[in-house]
């Protein structure tokens, strides 16, 4: 399982989001209207030791319900950091950015991080 795989089931676990109804990785299919999306940017490292960056991407036409949601996920993320058993570990801070409107008028709010995993 990838990376990006184990963080989308970690959020998956842990809130109330479901795969494939408002939780996806990398995308957000065209008839979904708001939604969360884990996105894999890139990946450094030597060996099976990886460092990569992720985003994640909250989308709502709630702002209100929106900045409420990020914070929870921004929080369930930082419980994350540091050494932990499960192939994955978040370095660093969790940075929230304001992405603004996208053409369909939903508001998109980013997670930003870095997580270091062992590469399968």
């Amino acid at each position: 399982m990838s990376v990006i795989e184990q963080i989308g089931d970690f959020i998956e676990q842990n809130t109330r989001f479901v795969g494939g109804t408002d939780l996806f990785l990398n995308y957000l299919p065209e008839p979904i209207k708001e939604g969360v999306v884990t996105r894999f940017i890139s990946s450094s490292g030597a060996g099976t030791l990886k460092t990569a960056f992720i985003v994640v991407y909250y989308i709502s036409k709630d702002w209100s319900l929106g900045d409420r949601e990020v914070r929870a996920l921004r929080e369930l993320l930082i419980t994350h950091r540091g050494l932990s058993g499960i192939g994955w570990t978040v370095l660093g801070d969790v940075e929230v950015g304001n992405e603004g409107f996208d053409e369909a008028k939903r508001q998109v709010t980013s997670l930003n991080f870095k997580v270091s995993y062992v590469e399968e």
